[in-house]
């Protein structure tokens, strides 16, 4: 991968992070202000979710950095 296209995907990708990691504690507060226990578990699946979403974007992120994705 060329240097300018990998610098340009980790910047993109920490930017997502940042936003991630946001929506995460985002939803924690919601959790616990949730006023039903459907609406908590709601909440809480979207952390689940989230959580799962950042996992893909961190081995990625790691992937670029190793250089193992090939263009």
């Amino acid at each position: 991968m060329p240097e300018i296209m990998r610098i340009r995907m980790l910047a993109m990708i920490d930017t997502e992070l940042k936003e991630v990691e946001g929506s995460i504690s985002n939803n924690k507060v919601w959790a616990c202000a949730a006023e039903t226990p459907e609406e908590e578990y709601m909440f809480e699946g979207n952390i689940m979710e989230l959580q799962e979403y950042q996992d893909f974007l961190l081995r990625l992120r790691e992937q670029i950095v190793e250089g193992k994705i090939v263009l």
